[in-house]
């Protein structure tokens, strides 16, 4: 996997750029995102780290940058964008 552009390592990708909260509105948002998954006949207690990765780009409005193809049940409530 190669670094964005303008990052000559992942070190130096860690240095420019600066995590994103988890607060109240992620919370809310993983709520959503586990109530979608249950939904669609999925376990939400099987993939938590990854509907708390989903959850936190809801909540700031961001795309969700993906190689999981089990995500894809998300794409009607947040930008789901496979790579």
């Amino acid at each position: 996997m190669s670094a964005p552009a303008g990052c000559n390592s992942s070190n130096a990708c860690r240095r420019s750029s600066t995590p994103l909260p988890f607060d109240d509105r992620c919370a809310a948002a993983y709520a959503r995102v586990a109530a979608v998954t249950r939904a669609s006949g999925r376990s939400h207690r099987s993939r938590v780290a990854d509907l708390l990765i989903a959850a936190t780009a809801l909540a700031h409005q961001l795309p969700l940058y993906t190689r999981n193809p089990d995500l894809a049940h998300l794409a009607r409530t947040l930008d789901v964008v496979a790579v």
